[in-house]
């Protein structure tokens, strides 16, 4: 058993999931939210972003700049930041499916890690790391930023990756998406 940072009793592991845009991180949910239909034991946790929601992205749930607000007053989110002019969150929900034994895993950002750990000293930070080349490849087949975006993002993966701490357990994910799911599934295994 797991005591989390706040003295909640958990069995199952909180998994911190970041990289770079392109990365891979909505395909690596999508896995997991295969395996939810298989089994009820990992889980990825639904994002409030004040961003709308675009086909073939990351499934969240919309909130306002004024929802966001009220429900970080209200104490309802377990971690919330600002990223690409918006506001992402996780809801304190995920505390209860810890509790009740299952993996849950977080679409976190790299910037937010150090507050993440302090919140949840217990979260097992995983990072997808993706060369240069092949991050700019998806970024451009993905088409929805612009090229000067593209540049940005790719400036900012590149001075984020000497800064990722050593304790952060790293996937590659240059390659098929299969090979890093089951590197995931090795991470969450008992």
């Amino acid at each position: 058993m797991i005591l989390s940072g706040k003295g909640h009793i958990n069995t199952g592991k909180l998994i911190y999931l970041m990289g770079a845009s392109g990365s891979g991180k909505d395909s690596l949910l999508r896995a997991v939210a295969g395996w939810q239909k298989r089994t009820s034991s990992i889980v990825a946790a639904r994002r409030y972003i004040t961003r709308k929601v675009r086909a073939g992205c990351e499934p969240h749930t919309m909130l306002s700049q004024a929802e966001f607000d009220a429900n970080e007053r209200a104490g309802k989110f377990l971690f919330n930041w600002e990223a690409h002019g918006f506001q992402y969150g996780i809801g304190q929900e995920v505390l209860a499916g810890l509790k009740s034994g299952k993996h849950v895993v977080v679409n976190g950002s790299r910037r937010y890690l150090a507050t993440a750990q302090g919140i949840y000293p217990d979260l097992v930070p995983l990072c997808l790391v993706v060369a240069p080349e092949v991050l700019k490849s998806r970024l451009i087949a993905r088409g929805r930023e612009t090229t000067e975006e593209i540049t940005a993002r790719l400036q900012q993966a590149q001075a984020f990756s000497g800064l990722i701490p050593d304790d952060v357990i790293r996937i590659d994910n240059n390659g098929q998406i299969e090979l890093a799911v089951e590197q995931l599934r090795h991470i969450l295994a008992p």
